[in-house]
């Protein structure tokens, strides 16, 4: 009884030993060094003392560089991890390991770098000398700049007895046996003696050297016994040398009798190899090119689907190579639709997360897929980007073929209607006759079409430079905007090989792909008419953020919906983060002659989703009989009745407009004219908002309102304080008409009040309302005074009165002022409804 206890506790032992194996971790920085040693946060500073600290079974977690200047002899079963850019080196003259393990035992290395170990015993990376039935097993691993100067050759590694081995995804660069009497000098990455038997996938062997002259000793793999049995499938060989580098090419070479299988690989020498079916011996690398940058080897996509490339062997689509190029071919064999999986010669359309590497080189490629992103792209037959997709190019772009991408314009007969602004999202586009004409671009006067340039600083017709057909190319600068309006002619492309469908514009060039983006130099102070130089959405807020001399509040873009479809500009608040879309123009304020960077990492392949934020919005509506205008009105949290930045948009100031909406700001209203204004959604029970209203006499203008998440007890009126009336407007189907008998030039005369009382009069206008302000050095504007007399007394900061005015007050009153000093001065207002001060400073 007493051994059988014996038994299950030895039994218990080994269950506890080999199942509950713990991670030790090996790094250079500690971050708590209270924490138990070899944990993540208080790692082993040596990978020796991890090593010596493992048990059978225990993972080793490399983090960082490690130096290890002495060699680690170990007999456990141990798996070694790489994290983050995992590299272990030396800086002295020694061998990393030497393995002696036990029969059975496992030891795998994955994600590591092994690089300057320069030993004089044979494998300077490690050595091993194990008993049969030892599995090493490495993977992802790369072995750069290695060496040992022993005779018996093995540069990174000497498997001397009989293990099993498998190298997968494995890089050797530039390692060697540089020993001076070169007898020996065999294997410059691996020398295989013994029994051992080896599976080599899909690694890269490039620049190993041996010292011995000729080329039937391994620059690169030696097999050194009739024992060992040795497969390479799916690897690339690759400028591997005897004579130190500078002799005959030498890869994978073998004694008699040994067996050594070469399957679907490359390479430029080799001998003893067998010849069983399916395997490449060598090959041409005339018609190849491609590059070793450690520790990557990297090749250029294809021009056609016959060019000879190291990829895709055989029916398993698996690259020669440790570096899978991931690049997937548009072949077209079932049609020309991107979607189709059988177009691909991966068998798979490509997901578009921006990791692919694709080729367009078989056929015309129609893509209707929403939000596409690839990493590399190379284009020799056409692509064609339909429906207003997004396509972003992460990586490098070589389109020596033709890349389209339409946009869908609508069109109205009369030439005042149905503008757009745009932009080519793809670099090099020229607007000239061949565009013009297979876009249907409406012919106007004389020779002129319907694209134009803005030129800032103008307002009216000389704002705007139009195409002419009479030599007048423009060259699409990458993020200058345009307007542009078409004309269909019911001819597509299909009828005369040339010209796109109706109502769709067709960009042609390359993708944007520059890393520091698209630059715009030095523009001109004023509004200027810039465009999303991407096929992609670009966040406007991110744009304004990163782009210094210009209003980073706020950008404009022409709204085709508005006016009754008339279309109109509107401003966009940064703090509402307007996604602008491809080929989308839009209008910016210089105010200092800066460059202008779009920054290729703000490409999105959605327009995002802010627009559906269910937020309290009022909707202010006046239209004549022709035209209608609009002004919005945000209550948000967050917002005050002052200047937000962000949160305040500016009516568009680069054209006249004989017919206006706009308010003025509640508090510290300096006199400009907000299409959209945030104010504070606490206060929404009691606030008073000027409206301005530009139109001509005799106009019946008529003024209605759009409610969205606006609370029922709250009502809205328009004051008119001219006709002295209070009109409700937030009731269904209510409105409030009034035929002007003067001109209306701005504010003074509207103003809207929000409110829980049923009915509003005089009483309920405050003295608060009334804003003082200067339009310019010699002018000070009182605007919001209710109607009789008013005296007004300007004192400087000493209290000193300087001036006195008294009026009649119809709403608004503007004031001559002297020639004052610059500073502050206080306003003191008299009215019939009492007095209020406020201040002014004079610059």
């Amino acid at each position: 009884m007493k051994k059988n206890y014996l038994l299950l506790a030895s039994l218990c032992l080994f269950i506890v030993t080999n199942i509950f194996s713990t991670d030790k971790y090996v790094g250079t920085t500690v971050t708590d060094g209270g924490a138990t040693l070899g944990s993540e946060a208080n790692p082993y500073l040596s990978l020796s003392d991890a090593i010596t600290a493992a048990i059978d079974n225990d993972k080793i977690i490399i983090v960082g560089t490690i130096t290890q200047n002495s060699q680690i002899a170990f007999n456990k079963a141990l798996t070694f991890e790489g994290a983050s850019n995992a590299m272990v080196q030396s800086t002295g003259a020694n061998r990393l390991f030497n393995i002696t393990a036990d029969a059975a035992k496992t030891i795998t290395f994955t994600g590591i770098t092994f690089q300057n170990f320069n030993s004089a015993f044979q494998g300077s990376v490690l050595n091993n000398s194990s008993q049969t039935g030892m599995t090493l097993t490495f993977i992802r691993c790369n072995f750069l700049n290695n060496s040992t100067s022993s005779e018996n050759g093995g540069g990174v590694f000497y498997i001397a007895q009989n293990p099993t081995i498998n190298f997968t995804g494995c890089t050797f660069y530039n390692n060697a046996v540089i020993t001076s009497t070169a007898a020996n000098a065999r294997g410059g990455a691996i020398h295989f003696t013994g029994s051992a038997n080896a599976t080599i996938t899909n690694c890269t062997f490039s620049e190993n050297k041996i010292a011995k002259t000729g080329n039937f000793e391994g620059a690169a793999i030696r097999v050194n016994s009739n024992s060992n049995n040795i497969t390479v499938q799916n690897s690339l060989f690759y400028n591997n040398k005897a004579n130190n580098g500078t002799g005959l090419n030498s890869d994978f070479n073998g004694v008699g009798g040994a067996t050594m299988s070469f399957l679907n690989s490359l390479a430029q020498y080799t001998n003893n190899v067998d010849t069983e079916t399916g395997s490449n011996i060598t090959a041409d690398f005339t018609n190849t090119t491609f590059a070793f940058v450690s520790p990557n080897l990297t090749y250029n996509a294809p021009n056609s689907l016959t060019d000879a490339t190291p990829i895709d062997f055989g029916n398993d689509n698996n690259d020669a190579g440790a570096w899978d190029s991931g690049i997937n071919i548009f072949e077209g064999t079932a049609s020309i639709l991107w979607s189709e999986n059988s177009n691909w010669s991966s068998g798979t359309a490509p997901i578009g997360d921006g990791t692919e590497n694709i080729a367009i080189i078989g056929a015309i490629c129609n893509m209707f897929t929403a939000g596409v992103a690839v990493n590399n792209i190379k284009v020799t037959t056409e692509l064609r980007i339909q429906g207003q997709n997004v396509f972003i190019v992460n990586g490098e772009s070589d389109v020596t073929g033709i890349v389209r991408y339409f946009a869908n314009l609508q069109d109205d007969a009369e030439n005042a209607k149905a503008w757009y602004l745009i932009s080519s999202p793809l670099s090099g586009e020229v607007f000239d006759d061949a565009f013009a004409d297979k876009n249907d671009i409406t012919i106007g006067s004389a020779t002129k079409r319907g694209i134009a340039t803005y030129n800032p600083g103008e307002i009216g017709s000389a704002a705007w430079t139009y195409f002419s057909d009479t030599n007048n190319n423009i060259t699409a600068t990458s993020g200058q905007g345009f307007s542009m309006k078409i004309t269909p002619d019911a001819i597509t492309f299909a009828d005369n090989g040339g010209e796109y469908a109706d109502n769709d514009v067709g960009f042609e060039g390359d993708f944007t792909t520059d890393n520091a983006g698209v630059t715009i130099n030095t523009p001109t102070k004023g509004f200027n008419l810039l465009g999303n130089p991407y096929v992609a959405h670009i966040n406007s807020a991110t744009f304004l953020g990163s782009t210094s001399g210009i209003d980073q509040s706020q950008i404009w873009v022409w709204n085709q919906t508005l006016n009754g479809g008339d279309g109109g500009y509107e401003v966009q608040m940064s703090g509402d983060s307007f996604m602008l879309a491809p080929a989308q123009g839009f209008f910016v304020n210089v105010t200092t002659a800066e460059s202008l960077n779009f920054a290729e990492s703000n490409q999105a392949t959605t327009g995002g989703t802010f627009q559906k934020i269910a937020r309290t919005e009022l909707k202010l509506l006046v239209s004549d009989s022709q035209n209608s205008r609009f002004t919005k009105l945000y209550f948000l949290n967050d917002a005050t009745k002052g200047y937000d930045f962000g949160w305040e948009g500016e009516v568009f100031g680069g054209v006249k407009n004989d017919f206006e909406l706009y308010t003025h700001l509640v508090n510290e209203n300096q006199g400009k004219k907000y299409q959209k204004q945030s104010l504070p959604a606490s206060e929404l029970e009691s606030l008073t908002i000027p409206i301005g209203v530009v139109a001509n006499a005799g106009k019946k203008i008529i003024f209605s309102l759009e409610l969205s998440n606006f609370p029922l007890n709250v009502k809205v009126y328009l004051e008119d304080r001219l006709n002295n009336t209070f009109n409700r407007l937030d009731e269904t189907n209510t409105s409030y008409e009034v035929t002007l008998s003067e001109n209306s030039t701005g504010v003074g005369r509207f103003y809207l009040h929000t409110n829980t009382k049923n009915v509003l009069s005089t009483i309920d206008v405050a003295l608060e309302n009334i804003s003082v302000f200067t339009t310019n050095r010699n002018t000070l504007k009182v605007v919001g005074l209710p109607s009789g007399t008013a005296n007004l007394k300007l004192y400087d900061i000493l209290g000193k009165q300087v001036m006195q005015s008294a009026f009649i007050s119809t709403g608004v009153k503007e004031i001559s002022l002297p020639k004052f000093v610059s500073g502050a001065y206080i306003v003191q207002l008299q009215t019939e409804a009492g007095k209020l001060n406020k201040k002014i400073i004079l610059e």
